[in-house]
């Protein structure tokens, strides 16, 4: 028995407009593949497009976004056979903060 697993394709489009986005999302084909839901938003500012998909599906005014969700220790890659594991530094973007929990993404 074949089961088939949800996708989710999330993207930026940085310095372009909506309609950019919505044009480059109609050409790219991806809307014809199965029964898709899209949803555009506009106007993010960084830390909104950081969290865009997270934690919010819209943009947010600069001043209601929680940017302390983005103040993370990054983890470490796991290792991979007998390759070299890669590893961050080890500390969080901003030390005058506290350090956030580490995102957890579920498969939906």
């Amino acid at each position: 028995m074949s089961t088939k697993a949800p996708s989710k394709v999330l993207g930026w489009h940085l310095g372009g407009t909506k309609q950019e986005l919505q044009a480059l999302i109609d050409e790219s084909g991806l809307l014809q593949i199965g029964r898709p839901r899209s949803q555009v938003s506009g106007n993010c500012s960084t830390d909104n497009s950081r969290i865009f998909g997270i934690v919010t599906t819209e943009c947010l005014p600069d001043d209601k976004v929680d940017a302390s969700i983005l103040n993370v220790v990054p983890e470490s890659f796991a290792k991979y056979e007998d390759s070299a594991q890669f590893t961050y530094n080890k500390s969080p973007l901003s030390t005058s903060r506290a350090t956030a929990e580490l995102w957890l993404v579920s498969a939906e």
